[in-house]
């Protein structure tokens, strides 16, 4: 049997009426105020990335933040737990990270190539602060309306990251 959380709420374009509403999700409350976001680059030593497929690089770049976050150490990464990647660009962080001047962290990992190759591969990863996403603020917002239209996307892509 599969657990439903049903409510009644009314919609932001039709107040007059009432709507009934099941889900196989329940309401969730965090107790993050907010997170830190930081741009991502990889430089890899690939000139043809088109023959990859962005699964692969995804899990190439994950591989790599998870070996930066270990190599670096509690110095640049104090909560490695607490700081989330997307695979992509995207990394956020339950604190700002002592990345000194000009909040920017510059460093080089040596990964497996994929999971199944015994080669090694080094990748550059160069990491800068955006700025901090009130994800609160945004997570109330979108319960509200069902759109995080007067906030940034950050706020909810950190909440898709954390799920992945």
């Amino acid at each position: 049997m599969q657990c439903q959380y049903a409510t009644t709420f009314s919609s932001p374009n039709r107040p007059f009426r009432p709507i009934l509403v099941r889900a196989n999700h329940f309401p969730v409350r965090i107790g993050l105020k907010s997170a830190w976001h930081y741009d991502v680059k990889f430089q890899t030593p690939f000139r043809n990335v088109g023959g990859r497929s962005s699964a692969a690089f995804k899990r190439l770049f994950s591989r790599c933040f998870e070996e930066l976050k270990r190599s670096a150490g509690a110095q640049r990464f104090p909560l490695p737990c607490g700081v989330i990647f997307d695979g992509l660009s995207n990394a956020f962080s339950t604190s700002r990270l002592p990345f000194g001047a000009g909040d920017a962290f510059e460093g080089a990992v040596e990964v497996r190539e994929a999971e199944d190759l015994p080669r090694t591969v080094r990748i550059g990863v160069k990491m800068q602060l955006v700025g901090e996403v009130d994800v609160q603020a945004a997570l109330e917002e979108y319960c509200r309306s069902g759109s995080t239209a007067r906030r940034p996307l950050e706020a909810t892509r950190y909440v898709h990251i954390d799920k992945w």
